[in-house]
C-alpha cells in the first residue's frame, strides 16, 4: 500500500524519504474489504513513516505504530 525509499531495517535513514502512497490501490482495497478509505491512508503512512526511523514491523508494533505483522 506504501513504501519508504532507503529504508535499511535498524538504521536511521538520512534521507527524507520518499513516502510513497499507492492510493488508488489502498481505494480498492478499501473497497473490497469495506473499510475507510482515510483510516487506511493514515495507518499506511505512519507504517512508513516508522521505517524512516529504521523500525521493522516488530519495531513499528512496539512503538504503537500501526504493523502490518499485527493488523492483518
Amino acid at each position: 500500500m506504501g513504501v519508504y525509499h532507503n529504508f535499511t531495517p535498524g538504521v536511521k535513514s538520512d534521507h527524507n524519504g520518499p513516502i510513497v502512497l499507492f492510493l488508488k490501490s489502498i481505494e480498492a482495497y478499501c473497497a473490497d474489504e469495506n473499510l475507510d478509505f482515510e483510516e487506511k491512508v493514515r495507518f499506511t503512512y505512519l507504517h512508513e513513516l516508522g521505517h524512516h526511523f529504521g523500525w521493522d514491523e516488530v519495531d513499528l508494533a512496539r512503538h504503537s505504530l500501526p504493523s502490518a505483522r499485527l493488523d492483518g
